[in-house]
Order: structure tokens, then sequence, then C-alpha cells
């Protein structure tokens, strides 16, 4: 935690991210790879991962939003970028002028891409978006032959791929799973009988990667594997992230005292109360107010209490802790350790959406071969 701008810190070890990304070539092989960086890199830092993950040669980056694909044409990346959800029309020059690639499901977009593909005398790419079972974006399986005939009649259109997204893993739900799965590749039969071929055909995601080889294709999406969120069947998966503070202030308090707001919590006996300095505005879940632990000298402690906005609460019983040691929310302290998954599982959410809340007043600290470099908020 050198040069942290804050005693609470995400610290990102960008060596367990390359040794994840070697992880997930020892399945795909030469199947190329979509490395998912939206969401600011699922919380851990848009621009370092993204190098990084350039660095070691994955093939196109997929994000959410337009300003996250423009983010990273200003780091001069010239990897094709897939953006995966809505986007204006009124954007579409915006997209052929970086030349990004978008995920395609209506005609009016197509359209006013088609116009600015014109303008600017260049092509404008789509992945052309199926919906087999997630019923958000894309076409259902028997509109698509329509839709990419219609796509197919615009000037300035390179329909370079088609895509779909899965519901669950297979070991969640096989039956699903194969039924979307069944269905995509009915649609691929479909569109090569009427002539048409796509260079990139993808439905798989991190954990199809590992359990459902046959999903591969011509390029797979990668995003919690590489993270180390979660353990994956098969898959020797680090974490990349460890969110880390340190005792702020300690004090003792009689039996019978309450914590917190709404005298949620109450001692039982005497104890010493210890704060650190992070609460729900960096992103720590308000959900795990009495329900989650921290480390402190290798020790599992109950957080105490309502988290607040900036602090919380730690019970240590009778235990002499000393402002300024080490606290683990996130991440390995002596034999003990509190992961994403954990953490999750608890407040039965995603895996995902545990890094993603971490905020951006949170400094992360990015280590690499024994090198570490901080970045604050804007700098991420």
């Amino acid at each position: 935690m050198n040069n942290a701008r804050r005693e609470t810190v995400a610290e990102i070890n960008l060596d367990n991210l390359r040794h994840n990304v070697r992880e997930v070539r020892k399945k795909t092989g030469k199947t190329k790879i979509i490395a998912e960086v939206k969401a600011n890199a699922y919380g851990h830092g848009l621009l370092p991962v993204s190098r990084t993950l350039e660095d070691e040669g994955v093939d196109y980056f997929g994000v959410a939003l337009l300003e996250e694909a423009v983010s990273l044409r200003k780091t001069g990346t010239k990897k094709p970028v897939l953006i995966q959800a809505c986007v204006n029309p009124s954007a579409a020059e915006d997209i052929v002028m970086h030349n990004l690639t978008v995920s395609l499901s209506e005609m009016e977009t197509a359209r006013a891409l088609s116009a600015a593909a014109k303008k600017l005398n260049r092509k404008a790419v789509v992945h052309i978006k199926v919906d087999t079972g997630l019923h958000r974006f894309g076409r259902l399986p028997e509109d698509i032959p329509d839709f990419v005939r219609q796509v197919n009649s615009l000037e300035g259109i390179y329909m370079e791929g088609i895509y779909s997204h899965l519901a669950s893993s297979v070991l969640s739900n096989r039956e699903y799973t194969m039924m979307q799965f069944n269905s995509f590749l009915g649609v691929l039969g479909e569109m090569e009988r009427r002539g048409y071929s796509f260079p990139l055909r993808h439905i798989a995601c991190s954990s199809t990667v590992f359990e459902l080889p046959e999903s591969h294709l011509d390029i797979v999406r990668v995003g919690t594997a590489f993270y180390g969120t979660r353990d994956m069947e098969g898959a020797d998966l680090k974490p990349v992230l460890s969110l880390k503070s340190r005792v702020c202030f300690v004090k003792k308090v009689p039996a019978g005292s309450f914590i917190s707001y709404r005298m949620a919590y109450r001692t039982e006996k005497e104890a010493n109360i210890a704060v650190m300095n992070i609460g729900y505005a960096d992103g720590l879940p308000r959900a795990l107010s009495n329900k989650g632990d921290v480390l402190i000298r290798g020790k599992r402690f109950p957080m105490a209490g309502i988290i607040a906005m900036d602090n919380t609460m730690i019970d240590l019983g009778r235990e002499d802790v000393s402002v300024g040691e080490e606290i683990v929310i996130i991440g390995k302290q002596g034999k003990e350790q509190i992961t994403i998954a954990e953490l999750a599982d608890k407040l039965d959410t995603s895996s995902g959406e545990i890094p993603a809340r971490i905020s951006g007043r949170v400094p992360r600290v990015y280590v690499e071969q024994g090198k570490d470099k901080s970045f604050g908020q804007g700098e991420q």
C-alpha cells in the first residue's frame, strides 16, 4: 500500500491477471478472446487492466458504453472494441469515426450507422445480436433472417459478427444453457443456408469456456475468469483484487453498548471497537451490516452495526489492536481469506457486482513484479 492516497485502497495484482489470461488460453487455444473491461474493468481500473490484457494478446475488448469505448481509443489501443449495450443512433458518427463495433438489434441504429459510414467514407462494423433466451437485447431466432436481410441491404455496414448471451452456466442449469446453445447453432445454420457468413460467431462466456468447449466457436467473451472473482472447475484462477484498510480509531465500550445507527448491534460483553475508514460511499455494501467480517492479524472479526457512508465499526472482543494495523476486507491475511465469491454468496448477488461497486474515491494500487503504482479518482 505504498504511496496510497488513503489508508483504504483496492490492490490490483496484475501478475495474477496475467496468470488468469494464460489459464483461459489453456482452454481456448487459438480461439480468439474478447476481454470484458466494461464497468471500469469490473471495478479493477479500465486503463491499467486493458493495457495488461492487450500486452497478453487479447483480440478484442468488450464494453457496455460508448464512453468506455472512446476511453479505450484515447489510450491508443487499436484493438477492436465491441459496445454491447444500447447505443443512441445520434452517436453513429462518433462510433464510425472511432472505428468501434456495435451490437445490433434495431434497424434505426443500422440506418444511422449506414448514413454515418457513407458520410465518413468508412465501414460501420456490427455484430448481430440473437436473443436465444436471456430476453434482454437482440432479435428472436425466427426474426433474425429478415433482420439480417434488411441490414445487408444498407450501404456501409459490415456484419462482422453474430452472437448471443447465455442466461446461466452449464453447471447451474445445463438444460437451459444447452437449449440456448442449440438455438444459436440453429440460427447459424439457417444463415449459412441463406448465404450469409460471419467471421466472428460467439456465445461462450467465462464459465462455458471451461464447462462447454464446443461453445468456443470463433471467439469467446471473458470477464469473471480474468478477474478471478469466482473459482471455476478445471481452472487455477487467482483473485486479482484485494480491498484493504487500516484501523483508524479504537475504544473500549461496556457490555450492552449499541454500535452504529438504529441500535442494530449490541455488545454482549465489554469489547474493543475499531473503526475503519470505509463505508457504503466507497462501495462496501450496506447489506453486509452485521453480516460481514474483516481480517486483522490473520483472524476474523465481525462488522458491528450499520455500515455508515464513510466508516464501519468492528467488534474486536477482547483483542487489543492498535491504530494503523492492516484490515483486509477482501483478500488474504495469514492463513485466512475473504473472497469476492464469499461476499457475493452472502448477499445473494453476482461476484461481478462486488468489485464493480468499489467507488472512484478508493485509490487503486497496481502491483506487478514487485512494483506498485497508485491511481486515484479519474485516473483509473
